[in-house]
């Protein structure tokens, strides 16, 4: 997880801090938790994304938009934390 995130850091697509965050959380998973964790997170990420360029366009802003996509990979963590934790009950 980290080495397919930390290539994604060294082609400047991903914040050192998000590559770390995002790994730390798939220690906790499963391999098959792992896989819906990346889903969910990729999912809240393009949906963080569109919003954030929307409003970017409509402000009429030049220049790149940036996206704090460690919102993103908590909001795939949550849900797989409460998913997980869930089946116990």
């Amino acid at each position: 997880m980290f080495a397919l995130l930390a290539a994604a850091f060294f082609a400047g697509m991903m914040g050192g801090g998000d590559v770390k965050l995002a790994a730390a959380l798939a220690l906790w998973f499963s391999p098959g938790a792992t896989i819906k964790f990346l889903l969910i997170m990729s999912i809240a990420g393009g949906v963080l994304t569109l919003l954030l360029v929307a409003i970017h366009r409509l402000r009429a802003r030049t220049g790149r938009v940036q996206i704090p996509y460690g919102v993103a990979i908590a909001v795939g963590g949550l849900a797989i934390s409460t998913q997980r934790f869930n089946q116990f009950a």
